[in-house]
């Protein structure tokens, strides 16, 4: 339904004053009405948000979307409303290995209602959704042909998006987008996998079967090469030769017999032809006077407003002319970015710079590769916060070059390789604690936890009380967030403590005093283990960007939460800069849920009602029934837990049962409160089976998010009962 995307101030007033009903409704949890045109019964709406780009960062490993919040109204409330609505996007991976679309999970923001008053620039506004994803499993060893899949991002208006890929919200968008995985390691471990290292000399033993291989060392492609291979490819000579020109430290100085040659025409060591570097010269080095998008283009820009991080999506559309492939150094892809923080169309501070490692893919898919950078920005919005009585919208400016970073003292500066994009974004408001220190809890939206029940996704985000909503956490529960760092050099420290919800201050403890982060050095793309053992709990806070290092995930430490039963406990977060005082940062609360889930060890003759999952054939099992004189079995089952999500019945073998099946054979909780069944009567039809030996499981399942795990719901309880049919 992408044709109603922008066909609605085409329609007529009554059709639109339905829309804006239908949405009235929908904040009331009310139906949508049937009586809105048919063309807009299938959803797809984007009147009030749609998604511009969706991109994913190969190093990082990090999903980005941007979403646009497009009218002054209809979001339930202004900022300083504590229930305004959310905007969910649920980001799904198709890694083209026969695998079909994997659900990741969502993330959400919260939209509100921005008045265009006073004149002047207000909408659309740009979010930045992000999402950490392992993709090390689906990741290849080919230079030149790494793994390309396929994410879809969905975007659903106050309603997490459905599980299933292929729905189309209601109110919501969907964008697909090929991305690449980095390349894997090589390791002997990879290759040999029974290797025994004890065996092996000392001095390659001692590399713990973690060797890297030259092929892991990028390096650069000598020019004359890379030129003969380019020219193949009828790429311009003002492309290959670019990198030679535009970073020299002084472009001034510059001039072919700097990089060795005696006259302008005469050709570079190597190459098969001569190349005028007068004329190349004159080209690169004027001034640009329009943008040149041939290569990359700047897609979409956006800000996360929750973690004070600017995101921009880079188009990447030929198949070479960057540099080499994954075995070679490749090309950088710049963006900078500029803040007009009183809106009024002058870009006066400069936020800083990041990049992406690009490279020539020889599988490139027809519309290209989509990558996103990022950039965290929570020094300079502390300066520019205000009340959410008059909220911020800030004009922001993000400028692509290719290959040498763009100016950081004229935001006007066009480069050769390059572009400009001016978005509008929201900055957070005064009010509240501040910025939520903690992003992600159990590797989900630490915005999607209402302190008052505690639970992920809680039953208020929705009409809805189907599976997966109001999930508690159980085991290990890993926690993700951002630090404000005053100063790249600082030694900034963060201790984070839990103590039960009923009890005082003064049992607070800390959640770990050892850990282990992966550190990637943005300058190299290396990725190092760190460990720390911090008997106090106090641990240094490795994320420095200046410093171009990066903690993937924005991990902070874990949780294991196993010595509490069930009861909501609460986690605070302390830092301290240089040893100074501890400050408290953030502090929030989560419903636990580690009850352990008792399965009738017996055979029973009927439901053993001290148990919590158990089922029986009413008169006990393992009989036999003969064919044509007993036509069905009987039996009872109990399924509880105290987050009860499903149980379900299976009849094997299947190949034998003729699609006979037992009645009922599934059931999902039907409201929040909804502890399972006691004591449920089953039935199976024996008529269409085949003589055989049957067993009937019971597998039941709880909505914790046990272990950091979301999109599982893990099985608490097991069953079996057996039985023969013959003649």
């Amino acid at each position: 339904m992408k044709d109603t995307k922008d066909s609605f101030d085409t329609l007529d007033k009554k059709v639109q004053s339905q829309l804006f009903s239908s949405r009235h409704q929908a904040l009331l949890g009310l139906s949508i009405p049937t009586t809105l045109p048919k063309a807009f019964i299938h959803g797809n709406i984007t009147y009030w948000e749609s998604l511009t780009c969706v991109g994913f960062d190969p190093y990082q490993q990090v999903l980005e979307a941007v979403v646009q919040i497009k009218q002054p109204t209809g979001y339930i409330g202004n900022v300083c409303n504590q229930s305004q609505s959310f905007e969910f996007v649920r980001f799904f991976i198709d890694f083209n290995d026969g695998g079909g679309w994997i659900d990741f999970g969502y993330r959400q923001f919260k939209a509100s209602d921005i008045s265009t008053a006073p004149p002047g620039p207000q909408h659309p506004l740009n979010y930045l959704v992000r999402m950490g994803v392992d993709t090390t499993q689906h990741q290849s060893f080919l230079c030149g042909n790494p793994t390309i899949a396929k994410v879809r991002a969905v975007l659903s208006w106050n309603t997490p998006p459905s599980a299933n890929p292929n729905a189309v919200p209601f109110y919501g968008d969907v964008l697909d987008a090929d991305i690449q995985l980095k390349r894997r390691n090589f390791n002997f471990a990879d290759l040999v996998p029974h290797l025994n290292l004890q065996t092996l000399p000392a001095e390659v033993s001692d590399y713990q079967g973690k060797i890297v291989f030259d092929e892991q060392l990028p390096k650069p492609i000598e020019i004359a090469s890379l030129h003969k291979q380019y020219t193949a490819l009828k790429i311009a000579d003002d492309r290959t030769f670019f990198p030679m020109v535009a970073n020299s430290l002084n472009k001034s100085l510059l001039t072919p017999a700097s990089l060795g040659v005696s006259s302008a025409n005469n050709a570079i060591s190597g190459l098969l032809q001569p190349i005028n570097l007068e004329d190349l010269f004159d080209k690169i080095l004027n001034p640009v006077k329009e943008s040149n998008t041939g290569f990359e283009e700047l897609t979409c820009v956006g800000l996360d407003t929750n973690a004070d991080i600017l995101g921009a999506v880079v188009h990447i559309k030929n198949q070479a002319g960057y540099g080499g492939n994954l075995c070679s150094t490749g090309s950088n892809e710049y963006v900078s970015f500029w803040a007009d923080w009183n809106n009024n169309g002058t870009f006066d501070e400069y936020l800083g710079t990041s990049s992406i490692r690009v490279h020539d893919i020889n599988n490139m898919p027809a519309d290209g590769l989509y990558y996103n950078v990022n950039l965290p920005i929570s020094a300079q919005v502390q300066q520019h916060l205000r009340s959410c009585k008059r909220p911020n919208v800030v004009r922001i400016r993000a400028v692509l070059s290719w290959s040498t970073p763009p100016s950081t003292i004229d935001p006007n500066a066009l480069p050769y390789w390059g572009m400009r994009r001016d978005v509008l974004v929201q900055i957070r408001p005064t009010e509240g604690v501040g910025r939520g220190v903690i992003t992600g809890v159990g590797n989900v939206d630490r915005l999607s936890i209402l302190n008052g029940y505690h639970n992920y996704n809680p039953v208020a985000y929705s009409t809805s009380a189907g599976s997966g909503f109001n999930r508690p956490f159980g085991g290990y529960t890993g926690i993700q967030g951002t630090l404000l760092r005053p100063n790249s050099s600082d030694l900034l420290e963060f201790k984070i403590e839990w103590k039960k919800q009923s009890e005082s201050v003064a049992a607070y403890q800390t959640v770990a005093t050892s850990g282990s982060w992966s550190v990637l050095d943005l300058s190299t793309l290396l990725t190092s283990p760190v460990s720390q053992s911090r008997p106090d709990g106090w641990f240094e806070y490795l994320d420095n960007f200046p410093a171009n290092k990066k903690v993937l995930g924005d991990y902070l430490v874990g949780f294991s939460s196993g010595v509490v039963t069930d009861e909501a406990v609460t986690l605070r977060v302390s830092v301290r800069v240089n040893g100074g005082p501890e400050v408290v940062v953030d502090e929030f609360d989560l419903q636990i849920d580690n009850t352990p889930t008792i399965t009738s060890p017996t055979p029973n003759a009927s439901v053993d009602m001290s148990s919590d999952v158990d089922i029986v054939i009413d008169g006990l099992d393992c009989k036999l029934y003969k064919k044509g004189v007993t036509t069905q079995i009987n039996g009872h089952l109990r399924a509880k837990h105290r987050h009860f999500n499903a149980w379900q019945l299976d009849l094997q073998p299947s190949a034998h049962a003729n699609g006979a099946a037992p009645t009922p054979n599934f059931r999902a909780h039907g409201s929040v409160n909804d502890p399972g069944n006691d004591n449920l009567p089953w039935s199976l039809d024996l008529t269409p089976m085949d003589e055989c030996g049957y067993t009937v499981s019971l597998v039941v399942s709880s909505r914790v998010i046990q272990n950091s795990t979301p999109i599982l719901f893990p099985t608490v309880g097991v069953k079996y009962v057996g039985f023969g049919y013959f003649s």
